[in-house]
């Protein structure tokens, strides 16, 4: 009976700390994505020429 509570314990944690794991990836993937993005964006205005403000 204690087996089966620790067994059930045992794979919720370690579940979920996956799940965490691969929300933090998720999120830190979103954010680069975003920053090479803006990089991209910044140097396509670059090169046409924009007036300096």
């Amino acid at each position: 009976m204690w087996f089966d509570a620790f067994f059930i314990v045992f794979w919720l944690t370690f579940i979920s700390g996956g799940a965490i794991l691969v929300a933090r990836h998720e999120f830190n993937q979103d954010r680069r994505e975003t920053k090479d993005r803006i990089a991209e964006i910044t140097r396509g205005l670059k090169r046409r020429g924009t007036p300096a403000e």
